[in-house]
């Protein structure tokens, strides 16, 4: 599903209107209309209280609109206006006009003097409607619609936002301290980038996109949202015949002192996603303490350099590299500098599928054009968190991070191949410049090893023959979605890297089953 910037949307909006001629009343009149219809067809009973807070601008527009169907469907409706009359917009105010003719009271607020009416209307409401600004809005909200959106937030009532919240950043999900917190978002036209960025994300509630049949020539997105229900069709049907062999065969290249634990989770990750064969090389101290820790995983040592990987252990573990179908370097690989050789040596020779991660990203940020010519050879996913990708790119955290898209598309062009920016939410983008934003996930798995799972997952997926696109995108997501499967059975804060692990064959099972058949929780399952 495409997601859009306000500035994409505002330009969806002027060429429909310009270059078209499709009037601005005519897409208010559909979005209103739309998002009544939404409410009446989610149980709203005719004779049932609104109370609809509106903006002097289109969004309010949309909420007089909404405010006239409810009310021709049999609802007491107040619609509660910010500003004088000569101070809306011309389509806010006719619709604002049609509502009053239809029988909608129309109250101005006027700060303190109105408060105590509002109260009242938002208590007796059996539907509270936030109106109040759209997508044009930016930065911290100002007054009077702060104490508006306190007063509403402070009713505890469940309230449908239109558009989006008031308050909320369309684009970044940054969110002021009142921002109204949404039950159900019903967007028009596309739902809006920020909707799907933490913090903003949390309070969006559910979210219905109206289409305002906008012409197809108008609409020019290239980014988009992972949604769970669509991911399963990025799987290849499993063979009921197969063995080990078909499901593919990989290698996991981990491990230093300290850090084994990153190389165990990632192999453990990668036996976790549904591939046949997982063969961990480690450097030759941690053997005996990667196959204590794994059982269904082969664990092999190479040749080290005071613990890490020595330069020279390529040529000990070329004969499993030749065996693979998909190779992972990089969870606790360390950034000695043999270890690094090392992987600018596996990178030399590799034409395999490949994920790089972690120290496998730090030994290749200082030789970026060598680097890309080696990756080219295979099919590639690179998941840089914002330290990494920072390193990779030449450019500080602060640069990047304000624009995650627009970041993660740089590397992906970059390097030509698929790119994971980790963070909330994580970004997948493509050397052709797609982009897509994952719609799952929480703050719980911001701990240690929660990328080296994810990191198994995804060369687990190459190795069954994904491709790095699908791969990239059906990893990110049942990682996430296990994530969320530990959050509700564990709690945020107590998760840790290993419950994701231990949920990710949940998170498989609920594609492979469907929403719709009833499953038991872990929970259940476990008692």
């Amino acid at each position: 599903m495409k997601v859009v910037t306000a500035a994409e949307m505002r330009e969806i909006d002027r060429r429909a209107t310009e270059e078209y001629g499709v009037p601005s009343s005519d897409l208010m009149e559909r979005a209103g209309a739309g998002a009544a219809e939404v409410v009446i067809e989610g149980g709203f009973e005719r004779g049932g209280k609104a109370t609809i807070l509106c903006g002097n601008g289109n969004n309010g527009g949309d909420g007089f609109v909404a405010a006239r169907y409810l009310k021709n469907a049999g609802a007491e409706v107040i619609c509660w206006v910010i500003g004088e009359r000569d101070e809306l917009t011309a389509d806010t105010l006719r619709n604002l006009i049609h509502a009053e003719d239809a029988g909608v009271r129309v109250r101005p607020y006027r700060p303190e003097e109105s408060d105590d009416l509002l109260r009242n209307d938002l208590s007796d409401a059996a539907l509270t409607m936030d109106a109040l600004l759209g997508t044009g809005s930016r930065g911290r909200l100002r007054e009077p619609i702060r104490r508006i959106a306190r007063i509403t937030n402070e009713s505890a009532k469940r309230v449908i936002a239109l558009d989006l919240p008031t308050g909320m950043d369309a684009d970044s999900g940054a969110i002021d301290p009142d921002t109204i917190h949404a039950a159900l978002t019903i967007t028009f036209g596309f739902p809006k980038r920020g909707m799907y960025v933490l913090p903003g994300r949390e309070l969006c509630g559910d979210v219905v996109v109206i289409d305002l049949g906008y012409p197809e020539d108008t609409i020019s997105v290239s980014t988009g949202v992972l949604l769970w229900n669509e991911i399963a069709s990025l799987l290849p049907p499993r063979d009921p015949r197969g063995h080990k062999g078909t499901f593919g065969k990989v290698v996991v290249v981990a491990g230093s002192p300290g850090m084994t634990g990153a190389a165990c989770l990632a192999a453990e990750s990668a036996i976790r996603s549904g591939t046949g064969v997982v063969k961990l090389l480690v450097p030759r101290p941690l053997t005996s303490i990667c196959s204590a820790k794994l059982t269904e995983v082969m664990v092999y040592g190479m040749p080290d350099s005071e613990g890490a990987f020595a330069k020279g252990a390529i040529e000990a573990a070329a004969p499993l590299l030749d065996e693979a179908d998909a190779i992972l370097v990089g969870p606790g690989l360390s950034m000695a500098e043999p270890a690094r050789q090392f992987v600018r040596a596996l990178l030399e020779r590799n034409e395999k599928p490949l994920v790089l991660d972690a120290d496998g990203l730090n030994a290749i940020a200082d030789s970026k054009k060598t680097t890309t010519k080696r990756l080219a050879r295979s099919a590639s996913i690179l998941t840089p968190h914002a330290g990494e990708l920072a390193r990779l790119l030449g450019k500080t955290i602060e640069e990047l991070v304000k624009d995650h898209v627009g970041s993660a598309r740089a590397a992906a062009a970059s390097f030509g191949s698929e790119v994971i920016f980790k963070g909330a939410p994580s970004v997948v983008a493509s050397p052709q410049g797609a982009a897509d934003l994952c719609s799952l996930g929480n703050d719980g798995m911001a701990t240690a090893g929660s990328g080296d799972v994810l990191a198994g997952l995804l060369v687990g997926l190459l190795a069954q023959g994904l491709s790095p696109s699908a791969a990239a995108r059906v990893g990110v997501m049942v990682h996430s979605r296990a994530g969320d499967i530990a959050r509700a059975e564990l709690s945020r804060r107590g998760m840790i890297a290993g419950d994701i692990l231990r949920f990710i064959p949940y998170a498989w099972r609920e594609l492979e089953t469907g929403p719709d058949e009833e499953e038991e929780s872990p929970s259940d399952r476990e008692e």
